[in-house]
């Protein structure tokens, strides 16, 4: 983590009453684990494999869309991955499969891509997207943070 990031953690360690007790004790194992568990709400995934992404595709359709918007969706998976996080690439899957005839894919993609924070990505959470995406609290980063 960067020291802002170390900042940041230590002040949400030291106002998080949930975890007051474990902070007493020193318990940085307890803790790390607690802010690996899930959080609420929901972010965008930075890189979601077109494989994953074929499986949220209603393939009826994917077949009723017009060859302009077939050749859209393929061109924004050919590179193997796609950025859920990327407003962009949002609009597009919604442009693509817009209307009634693209219902079920729609809302099939937007499930793929974002999943629940842990409570640690909550903390860097701003608008459904987080700098820390993916990243696993250890002991070691509790004690850093507290030493911050």
């Amino acid at each position: 983590m960067t020291p802002a990031q170390l900042t940041t953690f230590k002040a949400h360690i030291l106002a998080n009453a949930g975890v007051a007790a474990l902070l007493a004790a020193n318990n940085h194992i307890a803790i790390a684990a607690d802010y690996n568990q899930p959080g609420t709400g929901v972010i965008y995934r930075p890189s979601i494999p077109a494989a994953e992404l074929n499986t949220a595709v209603v393939w009826s359709e994917y077949a009723a869309l017009t060859v302009a918007f077939q050749n859209c969706y393929q061109a924004m998976i050919a590179a193997g991955s796609v950025d859920g996080s990327n407003a962009n690439i949002r609009t597009g899957f919604a442009t693509i499969f817009a209307g009634a005839g693209g219902l079920n894919t729609r809302t099939n993609l937007v499930a793929v891509a974002q999943r629940v924070p842990t409570k640690f990505e909550q903390v860097f959470t701003v608008a459904n997207m987080c700098s820390v995406f993916g990243q696993t609290v250890t002991p070691n980063d509790v004690a850093q943070a507290l030493g911050a």
